[in-house]
C-alpha cells in the first residue's frame, strides 16, 4: 500500500468518528425520549441512573453513511472495493440483521437460544456472501480445514459474538476493545495488501471511536447487545 492509501484510510476514519458523534448524541436522545434505557436493579446493573440503549444502532448507522458517501465520492475507495462487492454486500445484511436482533433483546428480552438463533442467521449470511475461514496457520503449520471451512466459520463467529457480548458489563471496555481489534485489523491488512478489509476496519474504528464520547464513564449511552454483537 502506498502513503496516499494510508492517509485516505485516516481520513476515512476521521470522517466515520465525525458521522458517529452527532448520530450517537441524536439515537441516545431518541432513546430516552422513548423510553429505551437500561434502568439500574441494585444486582447486575450498578450504575446510578438510567442510560439509553442503542449504541450498536448509532455505531451501524455511522458506518454506513460513512461507507455510502465514501463510495460515492471516492473513485479510490469504488476501485478497492469492486471485486469485493458480494463480501460486502453480505456482510452489511449480516450487521443490519444482528443490529435488529440485538435492538430486539436490549428493549424485550430474548431467550438465549433464540438469540443464539439470531446469531447463527448473521453467521450464514456472511459465510453464503462468500467469506469463509478455509484454513488457518498455528506455529507456522498451514491447516486447511476442507468441508469443516463453513462449520468453522459460523462457530468462529458465534462464539466471538458471544464473547464480546459478556464484555459489555463496564462502561467504555467494549467499546474501547473493538477500537483496538478494528485498528488491528486494518494494520494487518494493509501489510497483507487487503485494501477492501482495511477499509472496513479503518470505518469501524472511527464509528466506535465517536460513539466512545458517549460510551466512556460515565456512560450516558451503552451499546447494548445490539452493539456488542455488531463489533465482531
Amino acid at each position: 500500500m502506498d502513503y496516499n492509501f494510508l492517509l485516505y484510510l485516516l481520513l476515512v476514519g476521521f470522517v466515520a468518528a465525525m458521522v458517529s458523534y452527532p448520530l450517537t448524541n441524536f439515537v441516545g436522545l431518541m432513546a430516552r425520549s422513548l423510553g429505551f434505557v437500561d434502568k439500574p436493579d441494585g444486582h447486575h446493573k450498578n450504575h446510578g441512573r438510567e442510560v439509553a440503549l442503542g449504541g450498536g444502532l448509532a455505531v451501524f448507522l455511522s458506518a454506513t453513511v460513512t461507507f455510502g458517501v465514501e463510495f460515492l465520492s471516492s473513485s479510490p475507495l469504488q476501485s478497492v472495493l469492486q471485486d469485493k462487492a458480494p463480501y460486502l454486500t453480505g456482510l452489511l445484511l449480516a450487521c443490519a440483521w444482528i443490529v435488529s436482533v440485538g435492538l430486539y433483546d436490549d428493549r424485550f428480552g430474548m431467550r438465549g437460544i433464540w438469540k443464539m438463533a439470531g446469531q447463527v442467521i448473521a453467521a450464514l449470511i456472511v459465510i453464503q456472501s462468500g467469506l469463509v475461514i478455509e484454513k488457518f496457520a498455528v506455529f507456522g503449520q498451514v491447516i486447511s480445514l476442507g468441508y469443516l471451512a463453513k462449520p468453522f466459520t459460523a462457530f468462529w463467529l458465534v462464539g466471538a459474538m458471544n464473547s464480546l457480548n459478556l464484555l459489555d458489563g463496564i462502561d467504555g471496555l467494549a467499546t474501547t476493545i473493538g477500537v483496538i481489534l478494528c485498528a488491528t485489523i486494518t494494520v494487518m491488512a494493509v501489510v497483507f495488501n487487503q485494501g477492501a478489509v482495511a477499509v472496513v476496519g479503518a470505518v469501524f474504528s472511527g464509528s466506535l471511536l465517536g460513539f466512545l464520547r458517549f460510551n466512556f464513564p460515565p456512560a450516558t449511552i451503552f451499546l447494548g447487545d445490539a452493539g456488542s454483537m455488531l463489533i465482531v
